[in-house]
């Protein structure tokens, strides 16, 4: 599979991580509902991260998954899951994505967001605060 969700058992978190087949034209929205339906279905809120560590992504990726969001933002659990998120966490070096990410921010395409450098990094965060 070019993606997997998994929820944390120690700390209140899942973990989504894209694999390097993974393909945001058609697989995005799926991950989408898929973790929409798993954070709203959570007692507590909980962090959410996405590891794209493998996962090198193209422009063309970028563009494909920010227009998939856009048309996403309307969809079943959105307000439940975001409520239900305490941050989104994204684990990536690369800087096209640190980059769009801190735009989204700015344009308020995301808000609460995190990037960090590794998973480790991700998780130590989620324990430092818990």
């Amino acid at each position: 599979m070019s993606y997997e969700i998994k929820r944390l058992d120690d700390v209140p978190a899942i973990v989504t991580t894209f694999h390097t087949d993974f393909d945001p034209a058609t697989e995005l929205a799926t991950v989408i509902t898929e973790m929409r339906q798993i954070i709203s279905d959570e007692a507590h809120p909980i962090y959410v991260i996405m590891d794209l560590s493998t996962f090198t992504i193209s422009l063309n990726d970028l563009f494909v998954g920010t227009g998939v969001g856009m048309r996403s933002r309307d969809t079943a659990n959105k307000i439940e899951s975001m409520e239900n998120t305490i941050k989104t966490i994204i684990v990536t070096e690369q800087k096209i994505l640190h980059a769009s990410i801190k735009g989204f921010e700015r344009f308020g395409l995301g808000k609460n967001l995190d990037i960090v450098d590794s998973l480790d990094d991700a998780l130590k965060t989620v324990r430092d605060a818990a």
